[in-house]
């Protein structure tokens, strides 16, 4: 065996009861393997004597990687050195499911369901970035954070206990997440760490949203239990989830397109926890503000929609489907190197005599070297302007309104 391996491992005919030491000084990687292509792997295992998975050595900062598994036992995964956690399952674990002693890890897309106690305890000096990732119904702790945790588009709901910044060495940066519907605290920073919280909903946890957390170290979120309405734009007012275990949004949720402008957003991070683009305009403002918490909303009821297939008849001339509802199109143009989140061009109607045909003549010639990009949206009767399409991750947003 040498650094870098990949080890499958085969379903068998039931759990590997295991407990897997790695400690070659190498960097390894843990696959669950499928039967069959984008299936889940199935494969189950759980700790024996230990914790399922003890991650000892790697080599360097290298991290470890175990993707594509169900992991069980007394104990998840221990850890001194640094792991990179896909598309895991933490199922069925009387103790701690992620004990993370040192290193720097990264968890995307992992789940640690009811029957799990603990989920994850943070060590000082060791150091956690979770992402897409659920901790529901745990009967313990679901974060304990002694070292540095950043929580991306996570869900934490229904826990005995959400978050618990346990130290003064803790720091703990949320984004973009749901803390609701705990028995305890919400995110308590009793240990007087490093708290920030941002896009965030803390709602209906039984002892309290925050405790030992300032407003001023949230913005842009609901609170419920403490009134934090008059700072960075964060709000006081049920989040209206759609059901006692969906923590997406209801319309009418003041959690829609409350988010900070649009212009801000830097391309990270690309979906929601869905999977689906994560900013969208939902109040067809023509500004794609994304939504509180780690779920985006779209708003299929908007119209006019988008404006499809252009395409170029000949070297003058800009053709589009016509779209439902529109009675005129607006032309959006500027150079290509000013295209980005917080530029989608400038209204350019000038270009186009009859704004109720689908087509423009333009031609004009961009200097050598340069290139001109074009957006085309749709108005109904009624003023109301369409979607000007969708830019990797977003919808794009309207900075240049025509008239």
């Amino acid at each position: 065996m040498q650094s870098g391996t990949l080890i499958r491992i085969l379903p068998g005919l039931g759990v590997y009861n295991e407990s897997v030491v790695v400690n070659r000084g190498m960097v390894l990687q843990f696959e669950g393997a499928t039967t069959t292509a984008r299936s889940h792997s199935g494969v189950s295992v759980s700790g024996t004597t230990g914790p399922a998975f003890d991650l000892v050595s790697s080599l360097g900062t290298n991290r470890i990687t175990l993707r594509d598994l169900t992991i069980g036992g007394t104990d998840g995964i221990q850890a001194a050195v640094g792991a990179e956690l896909d598309e895991l399952t933490f199922s069925s674990i009387s103790g701690t499911a992620l004990i993370l002693n040192a290193g720097s890890h990264v968890v995307r897309d992992v789940s640690f369901d009811g029957t799990v106690a603990n989920g994850v305890t943070i060590a000082a000096g060791a150091d956690l970035t979770a992402r897409n990732t659920s901790w529901m119904g745990l009967t313990g702790t679901a974060l304990q954070i002694s070292g540095t945790a950043t929580i991306d588009e996570c869900l934490i709901v229904q826990n005995a206990q959400a978050i618990a910044v346990a130290a003064s060495s803790g720091s703990l940066q949320m984004l973009r997440s749901t803390v609701a519907d705990s028995s305890g605290s919400g995110v308590d920073n009793s240990g007087v760490g490093a708290v920030a919280i941002d896009g965030s909903i803390l709602w209906n946890n039984s002892v309290a949203d925050m405790a030992g957390v300032s407003c001023s170290d949230v913005s842009h979120s609901i609170v419920g239990t403490v009134d934090c309405t008059l700072v960075n734009g964060n709000l006081q007012s049920d989040p209206l989830f759609a059901g006692a275990n969906d923590y997406q949004l209801q319309p009418g949720s003041p959690a829609l397109d409350s988010g900070p402008a649009p212009s801000l957003y830097g391309g990270e991070p690309c979906t929601d926890l869905n999977g689906d683009r994560r900013l969208r305009d939902w109040d067809g403002d023509g500004l794609a503000q994304n939504d509180l918490g780690p779920y985006e909303a779209h708003n299929t009821g908007l119209v006019p929609g988008d404006v499809a297939n252009l395409f170029w008849s000949d070297s003058q001339t800009l053709e589009w489907d016509a779209a439902a509802s529109a009675t005129e199109y607006h032309i959006y143009r500027d150079f290509l190197g000013t295209l980005g989140y917080a530029a989608f061009g400038t209204c350019r109607d000038d270009l186009d005599g009859n704004r109720t045909d689908t087509l423009l003549s333009d031609g004009e010639l961009p200097a050598p070297g340069t290139a001109f990009f074009y957006l085309i949206s749709a108005e109904d009767g009624g003023g109301a302007e369409g979607s000007i399409g969708f830019a990797t991750c977003v919808e794009r947003s309207n900075f240049s309104v025509c008239p």
